[in-house]
């Protein structure tokens, strides 16, 4: 995989903020915004583990820098997008991406482990909204914010209650945004994974009747890579989506039609 030199490349000249860019679909959805000439903010928790991602993108020619943020702090996104715009002058993509999961029985879950999942895939994907639209608005070009839900906003999951719940307010969060910052050119889209290979299903991965069931599920008979998330951020980030706004997009081989 190698960038775009081409001033035709969709995303040239565009500047990103993906969240969760250290590995899974961050890391993928980070390399391919790149390859389509965007400049990219990697912001992570952990900097160390982002360093791989950065070095990947460099490695194809790339332009990109870490950002440490935790999504859980408004403050910490808000100076995320700040250090980007600092040095590239705007905002035009978001990638509200960083998410945790806590498998556990619903009677066995505590509140303070509902609470840390909501905490990052809900209300740290309301704060990369909260901050990307409030620089969008002030470039006042508009830009495009994608949040990563999951196909369990639709489908209850065994032993995710929290995960579930937490997708399911990015669902309606992301149609509520669209809907307030379309005025001001800002178009706000999901994607929904199905089950894919990423550092979230390692358990899976190393279960063969647990894989093998999963599997049976799934119409195309294989896993999501990250790979396929990431083709579809480039495309929502780019002016060929320039009429789609509010929807979630499912990937997930044909399991909800199942």
């Amino acid at each position: 995989m190698t960038t775009s030199t081409d001033p035709q490349a969709p995303l040239n000249g565009k500047v990103a903020v993906v969240t969760g860019a250290a590995s899974g679909f961050g890391r993928a959805i980070s390399q391919n915004l790149a390859r389509d000439g965007a400049k990219i903010g990697l912001a992570d928790k952990d900097c160390e583990a982002a360093q791989e991602t950065l070095r990947l993108i460099e490695q194809m020619g790339g332009d990109a820098v870490i950002v440490e943020a935790d999504v859980t702090r408004l403050d910490d996104v808000t100076a995320a997008v700040a250090q980007v715009v600092d040095r590239w002058g705007r905002l035009d993509v978001m990638v509200n991406n960083a998410g945790i999961t806590i498998r556990e029985q619903f009677l066995d879950l505590t509140v303070d482990a509902f609470d840390a999942v909501m905490a990052v895939n809900l209300m740290g994907v309301f704060h990369g909204v909260r901050a990307a639209a409030t620089q969008m608005k002030s470039q006042a070009s508009g830009g495009v914010i994608i949040n990563m839900s999951s196909m369990r906003e639709d489908v209850a999951g065994f032993i995710h209650t929290s995960y579930c719940a937490s997708k399911g307010g990015v669902r309606m969060l992301t149609k509520a945004a669209a809907v307030e910052l379309a005025p001001h050119k800002i178009r706000v889209c999901a994607i929904g994974p199905g089950v894919a290979e990423t550092p979230l299903t390692e358990s899976l991965l190393e279960n063969p009747g647990a894989l093998n069931d999963q599997l049976d599920r799934i119409p195309m008979g294989r896993l999501g890579q990250p790979s396929d998330i990431a083709d579809l951020a480039a495309f929502l980030a780019s002016d060929d989506a320039s009429y789609i706004t509010g929807v979630t997009v499912m990937v997930d081989g044909g399991e909800l039609t199942h």
